[in-house]
């Protein structure tokens, strides 16, 4: 796995993840895991997606898998809205902006960011299927 140091409302914040590459025109797959996992839980679904020439890209949340803990605790809606804004610092990071279609995946708690993301700014989401 990759890291990357992002910028925070609370300092810089690394970030562990991993990008399988395609040279598809398919947009990009990036998976997001729940509260009780790490990236590792998308692993075999990345692999079987690599076959079919897709771009997956997975990363671990603060504090879970290869990512290490915040360097400060966030409470309530504070720690939600943190993560919705890191997800963004880390799509535009791979160039995922608002001109570039992206696929989000969740599990869990990486579904529920993926609908603040989508409520909470422009960034364009498109149907699987």
């Amino acid at each position: 796995m990759e890291t990357v140091q992002l910028e925070t409302e609370h300092g810089l914040q690394e970030i562990a993840y991993s990008v399988t590459p395609s040279a598809s025109a398919h947009p990009p797959l990036v998976h997001l895991h729940g509260l009780t996992s790490n990236a590792l839980v998308f692993a075999p679904m990345c692999e079987t997606l690599s076959h079919q020439r897709r771009t997956t890209i997975h990363f671990d949340w603060p504090g879970f898998g290869k990512s290490p803990p915040p360097a400060e605790k966030h409470v309530g809606t504070g720690r939600v809205e943190s993560y919705v804004k890191l997800l963004r610092a880390f799509l535009l990071h791979l160039n995922l902006d608002d001109d570039r279609p992206v696929v989000l995946i969740g599990h869990g708690e990486g579904a529920f960011l993926v609908w603040l993301l989508f409520y909470f700014s422009a960034l364009l989401l498109v149907p699987v299927g």
